[in-house]
């Protein structure tokens, strides 16, 4: 077999695999979030700052904590929390519990943010219910839970 009758044997099996479509979903709706948004006036947040967001408690949250959460390094959340500040939705002040470690925290406009993506993110919903009717898009949500509960045999 030939690398290129190899590389095409894989394309074609991959062409219309369920992994790639979902993949290809979720970057269609991560786009179509972030577009929005930045419409709103966040023309600063891309996608791998909601990495951050998602993972934040009210009451602040060290940066190590984050970065678990979200399962990335340390390094590059680092990298998203600093981005974050210096766009002015994110402060990044002392842990009263620990004076070595630091807290993430929203600022008023990260506030603003987390509201405009709720309403985004639910008028998507809304607009997937009419694309797809209810039944379809409650089948299709519990099809993914299940897809994601899913854990083959090694």
């Amino acid at each position: 077999m030939t690398e290129e009758s190899a590389l095409r044997q894989l394309a074609d099996a991959g062409s219309d695999e369920l992994g790639r479509l979902l993949l290809r979903a979720v970057r269609a709706v991560n786009e179509q979030i972030i577009g929005r948004l930045t419409a709103l006036g966040h023309p600063a947040v891309r996608g791998p700052h909601t990495a951050v967001f998602t993972n934040l408690d009210a009451e602040g949250t060290r940066a190590v904590t984050l970065a678990q959460r979200a399962g990335m390094t340390r390094q590059a959340m680092s990298t998203l929390i600093r981005e974050l500040e210096e766009a002015g939705y994110l402060r990044v002040s002392p842990d009263p519990a620990d004076g070595r470690a630091t807290l993430v925290r929203l600022t008023a406009l990260g506030e603003r943010f987390c509201r405009d993506a709720a309403t985004v993110i639910n008028r998507l919903g809304a607009e997937w219910a009419e694309l797809l009717g209810d039944p379809d898009l409650a089948n299709l949500r519990g099809s993914l839970h299940a897809l994601v509960d899913y854990a083959p045999p090694a």
